[in-house]
């Protein structure tokens, strides 16, 4: 602990501190959206801080260790009572606890959001806060690691550039992200995926402390090379597991719904309840759109808590915007074509049946023109005249005919 205190105090990142702090910060208040209603999107929303963060603790971890370079700092741990891994040991544990602390603290502000608006039911989702935590861990120990093998200020640049790359360029559903974008509630961390990267952070870690440039390998003791070679090992493992195992976040099973009183009913799961009634008054902007010549659904449920006789999931989405959650319930409103194989000339006819009726439902809902002629068309004439239209078009899908 007499060590941990010493790097503590000669560490040159309180600074990193307040700049990491920042910039979380700032991030969390340039979002848009609802995360700061819904408690697993408010969670998310702090675990994706580390896109930023990440990097600055990487770059951090390398200017730190660096200083092992340094004519006197070599001369000192060189001739040190203490074996050199204990002594990395100590200066990883100080960097640790310096960028975790913006993390926290920018992971707090997050979750205050939810509880101090009073936000029922549900509470934090520590899964993707954990999630977060094992991603700054894997930055901060490449950029320890860099810091002791190179010398100079290209070892904190690219390790930088190196993290920044592997966190924010990847696909959003790549197998080897260590992050995710969003926190929906249809959707939740596979326990195996944050494993596997718990194992991968502690194999860069244990690769870290061990590090060492050549001519300073001997302080690591007999172990020198087994250790090094093992945590890569380990980490190349983790790899290979992140890719079976497949992207982080899995389909949710569905739980009881919320449900809003009135017809159209809308369900929408627990966590999103503080949307339960914008999200009823769109359904009913919907149903009144389709004004009795569509037929409506008797209950909207919000994705992934409902499936088909087929056992997909089906529904509209929130945190799209509410055009997104309506075209969502228009998905759900539009008949369904029988079930054999259409003639040719029946295909052709159902779609642009299906094309028009579904946009003629959009603009009524939105109350927006459109852009499609037929269909502006049609929301120029009478009440009267386009239900008879749209009847029209829902026989055109329903009674589609079928080959012998």
């Amino acid at each position: 602990m007499g060590v941990l205190r010493l790097e503590l105090r000669r560490s040159p990142l309180p600074w990193w501190l307040l700049g990491m702090t920042a910039v979380g910060l700032g991030w969390l208040a340039a979002q848009s959206g609802d995360w700061t209603l819904v408690w697993p999107r408010a969670a998310a929303a702090a675990q994706a801080t580390v896109v930023f963060l990440g990097p600055m603790a990487a770059t951090a971890a390398a200017v730190a260790a660096g200083r092992v370079h340094e004519n006197t700092a070599y001369g000192l741990t060189h001739g040190a009572a203490r074996p050199g891994w204990q002594q990395s040991l100590a200066q990883l544990a100080s960097t640790c606890l310096y960028v975790v602390v913006p993390y926290l603290i920018v992971a707090l502000v997050a979750l205050s959001r939810p509880l101090f608006g009073g936000i029922a039911p549900g509470g934090p989702w520590p899964s993707y806060l954990l999630l977060g935590a094992v991603a700054l861990l894997v930055c901060t120990g490449a950029g320890h690691a860099v810091g002791r093998l190179v010398a100079g200020p290209a070892g904190p640049a690219a390790v930088a550039v190196a993290t920044f790359l592997g966190l924010g360029v990847l696909a959003s559903d790549s197998p080897f992200n260590l992050t995710v974008v969003s926190g929906a509630p249809d959707r939740e961390l596979s326990p195996g995926a944050v494993g596997v990267r718990l194992l991968l952070a502690a194999a860069v870690l244990c690769f870290a402390v061990v590090a060492a440039r050549p001519a300073a390998r001997a302080a690591v003791g007999r172990f020198r090379f087994l250790l090094p070679g093992a945590s890569c090992a380990v980490a190349l493992l983790a790899v290979v597991g992140m890719g079976q195992l497949g992207f982080p976040q899995v389909d949710r099973d569905p739980v009881a719904p919320v449900c809003a009183k009135g017809a159209p009913q809308v369900c929408v799961w627990p966590e999103n309840e503080a949307h339960l009634d914008h999200t009823a008054r769109l359904a009913r902007k919907v149903s009144k759109a389709a004004g009795g010549a569509v037929p409506v659904p008797r209950r909207f449920y919000e994705h992934g808590l409902h499936t088909s006789d087929d056992g997909e999931s089906y529904g509209f989405r929130l945190g799209v915007g509410d055009a997104g959650a309506m075209d969502g319930m228009i998905g759900e409103t539009m008949p369904t074509p029988p079930a054999c194989r259409v003639t040719d000339a029946g295909i052709d006819r159902l779609a642009s049946a299906g094309e028009s009726l579904e946009e003629w439902l959009f603009a009524r809902a939105l109350g927006e023109h459109s852009e499609m002629p037929a269909v502006s068309e049609v929301l120029h004439k009478s009440e009267k005249e386009q239900r008879r239209w749209a009847r029209t078009q829902v026989e055109a899908i329903t009674d589609a005919p079928c080959r012998d």
